[in-house]
């Protein structure tokens, strides 16, 4: 960093750190907030969530078929294949 000069430390030193936390529908903290490396456990009631869910998304699950699709490729292929452009 220092090479990068001494503005590049001071921000990099005054900025905020990130955090880990579980928020709910409503956006509010539900769990812990853990500012450190950590695995974050947080339990919580699901029938909690359904309703406000649905405020969200009113088909009650989100889905955005008009711009993703899952598509299987059933075909048997080789793990690794070599193109001719790839040699030169």
């Amino acid at each position: 960093m220092r090479t990068l000069g001494e503005e590049a430390v001071r921000v990099a030193e005054q900025s905020t750190k990130g955090v880990s936390l579980v928020l709910d529908p409503f956006g509010d903290v539900i769990s812990d907030v853990v500012h450190e490396e950590a695995l974050l456990y947080c339990a919580f009631d699901p029938d909690g969530i359904l309703e406000p869910k649905q405020f969200h998304d009113l088909s009650g699950s989100y889905n955005c078929f008009d711009i993703f699709d899952l598509q299987v490729n059933r075909r048997r292929v080789e793990p690794i294949s070599f193109s001719p452009s790839a040699l030169t």
